[in-house]
């Protein structure tokens, strides 16, 4: 496959430099809290990148089968409260009966760059881990896979591209070129094998091998639900169930779940589909 990009969005706003994003991916949480925000130029979401959770609960001690009640108790390494994971992680615990005090004490003070050590260090009995993390960790002896996170969840739109309407409305062209892309990529990776995926994304992870990586699609692919979404299209009952997700957390009030058609538009993701979903 030919590794190709046809454009970079412009860095995000950061600190002094006080630089501005032209459109910006991330979990659904962030176009919501936006959108409900003061301003009047309103995000809008125009393509999906993954359907559900990617990371991974693991444990420090093996477990044969997941048992849920091993949980508590026990201190879980999260996320910082709000995002995507930490959202995402107590949902799926609360679904499960995990108890209450043991949710409540997740560790969501260690900053992202800082959690595989702090693990390894010997902070918390469990934790949540994206890849190639998980499989470092792993191959080091220093954890166990315990669940999918996404797997429990089902399917609730995870991570995706949005933009302002203003800049949408003058950057049709744009917008439309990426989510080509994106389609392009999805359908690629769909009939591709491991091995070949592996070969293609090995040299932006420093220090993993191609064998490796082939592991990392592997456990991806198989936990039982698609964790890269199979097309563009944001789909309207996985946005509705990341802002259930939301409301249970504790950061969305029910009066101020955000209508799909309101933030989303699928007019590039059609596009795109109909370009793509053939090849």
């Amino acid at each position: 496959m030919k590794k190709e990009v046809p454009f970079c969005a412009k860095e995000l706003h950061c600190g002094s430099a006080r630089r501005q994003t032209e459109f910006a991916l991330a979990g659904p949480e962030v176009p919501i809290y936006i959108y409900n925000g003061e301003s009047p130029d309103k995000p809008v979401i125009f393509c999906a990148l993954t359907a559900t959770d990617g990371l991974f609960l693991a444990s420090r001690q093996k477990h044969d089968k997941i048992d849920w009640s091993l949980i508590n108790g026990k201190k879980i390494l999260g996320y910082r409260p709000g995002s995507t994971p930490e959202l995402y992680l107590e949902y799926v615990l609360k679904q499960r009966n995990v108890d209450a005090a043991t949710v409540k004490g997740i560790i969501t003070n260690t900053a992202q760059a800082a959690r595989d050590g702090a693990w390894i260090s010997g902070i918390g009995e469990f934790g949540i881990f994206n890849e190639p993390n998980l499989t470092k960790l792993i191959q080091g002896g220093h954890a166990h896979f315990f669940a999918s996170i996404g797997k429990e969840v089902g399917r609730a739109d995870y991570t995706l591209f949005f933009a302002k309407k203003s800049w949408l409305e003058k950057n049709k062209d744009v917008a439309q070129k990426w989510t080509n892309a994106i389609a392009r990529a999805q359908t690629w990776v769909q009939s591709a094998s491991e091995q070949e995926i592996a070969e293609v994304i090995t040299p932006f992870f420093p220090g993993m091998s191609v064998e490796d990586n082939v592991a990392v699609v592997n456990r991806y692919r198989t936990v039982g639900v698609p964790i890269w979404a199979t097309n563009t299209v944001v789909d309207k009952a996985g946005l509705a169930k990341a802002q259930e997700i939301m409301v249970v957390g504790g950061v969305l009030p029910v009066d101020k779940k955000v209508d799909y058609d309101k933030i989303v538009t699928n007019i590039y993701a059609e596009k795109a589909q109909q370009k793509f979903a053939s090849k």
